[in-house]
This record gives structure tokens, C-alpha cells and sequence, in this order.
């Protein structure tokens, strides 16, 4: 009896076992047909389409389309594209607020081709290891039904701007651009946009390389919390190009076009566009057809930029070890064989009220070194409520008329540029440095006596004697408007508190020259 109910209950489970597959194989092709119908309608084909219920994981290999844009036309393949843990939900758009489309999606071997008719833009061909999408948040369903309304609509950009991604990364990207014979080749080991939200995300590129005509590489470049363009101004950019795209060779904008892209393009400038970019270790030769070797054109330690035009203008600039060959053409072989540049410029304003501040350190590596700073004292005001980026004319002048300049100072160190200019203009006169010398002292000296500054001649002289450190510092009395400051300083320099200093250096200009006499 025991034994024929045990028989029983495993039939039972057999029959509800393969009654539960077969629900789930009819869900998975019904998932499948779907997929296939949607590719279909979009113009892409693909050889397996496979859904498995049970882990909610999509998966699709060799997939192919071509889209035209601009007259570009890219043709892309992908070898395999898995899809976890997909919702339908973000098909639908009904669906309120960000639906999640996927947790991963992840594609592997995608390559793209793209030629155009036009002879100025050249063919290129690119290949991807792989690209990875991680915790996708957005409602594909109202990106569709916005697009299939009118793909240029603001209501359409809305939708599209309104997503979310924790991270999308490319691997391994090659590409190849070709124009008039000469291709250059390009790799980028790794590439990731990461917390892309509320319309900003943060950028890294690494380990990129170049080969062909242009050779080097950078090692990373990115960019903090870039901010994307309003939803109208893309409405408005995108309609533009799409009558340019459609053959109109007079194409004018209209007046009340023109003033709303740049109403749009300045409200976007003025919003912070990013916290800060910056590049590292770039380095960059080109090698011509026919050339033995390639020339150094480029190369560059670190870059870093901040910068702000809304409310408070902010501007943070540093560069470190830049490198620049032949920088002065004239001076090419005596005075300039190379640049090597470290520069930190910091400008900070207030320019509603409070103290702005410009501050500049420079040096030129062999060459010479510049330091600076002003201080200037804005007052509050009731002037035009423009920005910066909406009428820079009317902000500055807005500014000008409420601030007033302090105190400055600006001092040059010489590491070589005076012995460097004093050998060159030996050579075009014809003479020898320790003729030429004490002839350009005194014409300097005299030259000198047009402006009188307290201090200026004897620092010029002791510049010209030992080349050491040249130091003007500005110190008025009072307070001077900064809208008259230049018309004080030509009319009377006295005012301002204009003193010159110099310390010399530790060789003479003629012991300091680069080949002596």
C-alpha cells in the first residue's frame, strides 16, 4: 500500500513538473518572439535570441544594424549581449517615475564601421572588447513613444535625460581613422562613465595610444560631474540639424532661432558645465610621409582645470611640465630649442561683494619664473541682474564700476631667457656680447626714464649686470577704482605706490651666457 502511494506521488510530481517546464518554456519563447519583433522593427537582425525565466537572464549573439546619421553611415555588429535580471516594466510608459531595465548588461566583440560621402570626414573602423552597463534605472517605453512622435521634440530629450546608471565601462577599445592615405590607429585600454544622474556624470579614460602619422598617447584624462545641455537646448540643436541633414544648402536661422539657441547655450555655460578636468602624462610626436624619425610635437605631466561661470566665478588652472618645442620661431636655434612650462593661475572673484583675488605662478624650466597677485574689493550693488554668460559686457561693467584695486605685486625671476636674448641680439648686430652689452644697458637705462617708476632703473640695472629676481609691487594710498586704474597708471604713476626692486643673481649676464663670448 506504502509502495503504490509512493509510486502515485512521484508520478504526480513528474506531471506537475513537466506541466510547470512547459509554463516556463511557453513564457521564455513568448519573451523571445517579442525580442525578435522589436530588433525587427528597429532594422537589426540577430541569429539567437535565448531568455531563461528562472534566472531572468536575456541573452542575444551576433547582432547587427546600421544607422545613418549626418550623412554618416555606422554599421555595427556584436558578438554576444547578455542581459540580467531584465524589466518589463521600462517597456512600458505607463509606468511611473525610473524603472529598472537591467541590473547588468554586458556586450562582448562589437565592431563598427563607418564611411560617409563626404570627402572631409574620413572612414574609420573601431572595435570594443566589451561594455559593461551596471544598475540601469530609466522608462524605455516613453523613449520610444516621445521618439516615434517627433525624434527633435524637447518632451523627447526630457525622457531621455531622465536616467540612471551606476557605471558603463568600455574595455580594450581599438579604432582606425583614414583620410587622403594617411590613417592613424588608436587604442583605449579602459574607458568608464560612472554615476550618471540628474543629467551629470563623471568620466575617466586610461591608457590611451596612438600610432600612424600621430604617435604617443595620454595616460588618463577625465572629467568630474560633467553637466549635459537643458533638454531644450538639445530640441533646438537637434532640429537644427536635421534640416541641415536634409539637404538645405541656404539654411538660415531665423532671428527668434538664433536668440533662443543663445539664450539656451548661456544658460548651460553659466550653470558650472563641470567641477574639474584634468589630463595626465600625454606625450605626442608625428611622423610624416618620408620623415626617418617622428618629431616631438607635445607632452605634458598634468593638467588640471576648475571652472564656474553661475554666481560665484571660479576659475582653478594648473599645469605641470609642459612641454613645447621650437616655441619661438625666431629664436628657434639660440634661444628656444624647448618649452618646458609649470604654471599655477588661480582666480577667484566675488562679484557681488567681497575681495577677488588673481594669483599666478609660472615657470619656464632653463628660461625664467613669474609670480603675481592682485587683490581686488567688490561692493554690493544694485546693477544688471545678468550673469556673466548671459552679457559678459554688462556683467563686467557692472563689476568694474563697484570694485576697487588694493595692492598687487609681480615678481620675474631669470633662469637664462636674459643671457639667451642678449647672445641673439649680439648676432644680429654683429657684434660681440662683451661689446654689445654695455651698449644695451645703456639703452635700456634711457629708455627707462619715459616712465618713472621708484626703483625701476636701478633693478634694471642690476638685471642687466646679474640676472636674479625683478620684483614691482603696486601700493596705492587709497583705494584706486579699477575702471580708472589704467588711465592713473599712464597719467600718474605715483599715485598707485609703484616701486621696483631687484636682487641679483649669481653670475654675471656675460658668465650666465650659453657659449660664453
Amino acid at each position: 500500500m506504502k509502495t503504490r502511494r509512493l509510486i502515485i506521488g512521484i508520478v504526480v510530481l513528474i506531471v506537475a513538473g513537466a506541466a510547470a517546464f512547459a509554463g516556463v518554456s511557453m513564457t521564455e519563447s513568448k519573451v523571445e518572439n517579442s525580442v525578435r519583433e522589436a530588433l525587427g522593427s528597429a532594422g537589426a537582425s540577430c541569429d539567437v535570441v535565448r531568455y531563461r525565466l528562472l534566472s531572468n537572464e536575456l541573452t542575444l549573439e551576433d547582432v547587427a544594424y546600421t544607422i545613418t546619421i549626418l550623412g554618416v553611415e555606422t554599421s555595427t555588429k556584436i558578438r554576444r549581449v547578455v542581459v540580467n535580471d531584465p524589466d518589463e516594466k521600462a517597456l512600458d510608459p505607463a509606468t511611473p517615475g525610473r524603472p529598472r531595465v537591467a541590473s547588468r548588461i554586458t556586450a562582448r566583440d562589437i565592431f563598427q564601421k563607418s564611411v560617409s560621402d563626404d570627402p572631409d570626414i574620413p572612414a574609420s573602423d573601431g572595435f570594443i572588447e566589451e561594455i559593461v552597463i551596471e544598475d540601469w534605472h530609466q522608462n524605455l517605453g516613453r523613449i520610444v513613444e516621445a521618439y516615434e512622435k517627433d525624434p527633435s521634440s524637447e518632451r523627447f530629450f526630457e525622457t531621455l535625460l531622465d536616467g540612471s546608471f551606476g557605471r558603463i565601462a568600455y574595455t580594450n577599445y581599438e579604432g582606425k581613422n583614414s583620410k587622403d592615405g594617411l590613417a592613424v590607429d588608436f587604442t583605449v585600454a579602459r574607458l568608464t562613465l560612472s554615476d550618471m544622474r540628474d543629467a551629470t556624470f563623471s568620466y575617466l579614460a586610461e591608457d590611451l595610444k596612438f600610432s600612424g602619422v600621430v604617435q604617443g598617447g595620454i595616460g588618463s584624462f577625465g572629467v568630474n560631474r560633467m553637466r549635459l545641455p537643458s533638454a531644450r537646448l538639445l530640441a533646438v540643436f537637434t532640429d537644427l540639424v536635421r534640416r541641415m541633414d536634409d539637404g538645405n544648402p541656404n539654411l538660415m536661422l531665423k532671428p527668434a532661432e538664433e536668440e533662443a539657441l543663445r539664450t539656451l547655450a548661456w544658460e548651460y555655460l553659466r550653470s558650472t558645465p563641470y567641477d574639474k578636468l584634468w589630463l595626465a602624462d600625454a606625450d605626442f610626436s608625428v611622423q610624416a610621409p618620408g620623415s626617418k624619425a617622428p618629431t616631438k610635437i607635445f607632452s605634458l605631466k598634468r593638467f588640471e582645470n576648475a571652472l564656474a561661470l553661475g554666481g560665484p566665478v571660479r576659475f582653478d588652472m594648473r599645469i605641470e611640465d609642459l612641454f613645447v618645442p621650437d616655441g619661438i620661431r625666431r629664436f628657434r636655434k639660440s634661444v628656444v630649442a624647448s618649452i618646458f612650462l609649470n604654471a599655477d593661475l588661480r582666480l577667484a572673484l566675488a562679484p557681488d561683494s567681497g575681495t577677488s583675488t588673481l594669483a599666478l605662478d609660472a615657470d619656464l624650466r632653463d628660461f625664467g619664473s613669474v609670480s603675481g597677485n592682485l587683490t581686488c574689493r567688490t561692493a554690493a550693488g544694485t546693477g544688471p541682474a545678468d550673469s556673466f554668460m548671459q552679457n559678459p559686457r554688462a556683467w563686467g561693467m557692472n563689476w568694474a564700476s563697484r570694485t576697487v584695486f588694493e595692492k598687487g605685486a609681480l615678481s620675474f625671476t631669470d633662469k637664462g631667457i636674459l643671457p639667451r636674448l642678449a647672445q641673439v641680439v649680439a648676432q644680429d648686430k654683429g657684434m660681440s656680447p662683451s661689446v654689445m652689452l654695455p651698449m644695451l644697458k645703456d639703452e635700456v637705462l634711457n629708455s627707462n626714464k619715459v616712465l618713472s617708476v621708484p626703483g625701476l632703473t636701478e633693478a634694471l640695472a642690476v638685471m642687466l649686470d646679474k640676472p636674479g629676481k625683478l620684483t614691482v609691487e603696486m601700493n596705492p594710498a587709497a583705494p584706486v577704482p579699477l575702471g580708472g586704474l589704467a588711465m592713473r597708471f599712464m597719467l600718474d604713476p605715483a599715485s598707485l605706490g609703484l616701486r621696483a626692486s631687484a636682487e641679483p643673481g649669481p653670475k654675471s649676464l656675460l658668465e650666465a651666457l650659453p657659449a660664453g663670448e
